[in-house]
């Protein structure tokens, strides 16, 4: 599947608190056996190109805006129609070294809980 996403990030750096990345992404999404009113999934989001609205976060720094978008975590469908979601992933935003400072953002945990419509 191709999703949209818009990721804020911020920190307690005393420069450069936070930005805000817009991405667009491939997604495999690998399903387990239903159980009762759940559908079990695990995911991976790779290479989905992202324009950050700054270059620094803290003290880390990409050259450019442009950078991509990695994810990787497991979650839940349940409910009645299978409409709900949990799930729990780690995501990085780097330029993959395309340009010459890489610092990489990464997000250890995420957690979501949300809605299929």
């Amino acid at each position: 599947m191709i999703g949209t996403g818009i990721t804020y990030l911020g920190t307690d750096a005393s420069n450069n608190k936070d930005l805000v990345a817009f991405s667009l992404f491939p997604q495999l999404n690998l399903y387990a056996e239903p159980w009762q009113d759940t559908q079990p999934f695990f995911f991976v989001r790779a290479l989905g190109p992202t324009y950050m609205s700054d270059k620094r976060l803290g003290e880390r720094k990409q050259s450019e805006r442009f950078s991509f978008q990695a994810q990787i975590g497991a979650g839940v469908y349940f409910g009645k129609d299978l409409n709900w979601l949990a799930s729990i992933s780690y995501k990085h935003f780097s330029n993959a070294n395309l340009f010459n400072e890489n610092d990489g953002f990464d997000v250890p945990i995420v957690l979501t809980i949300g809605r299929r419509w």
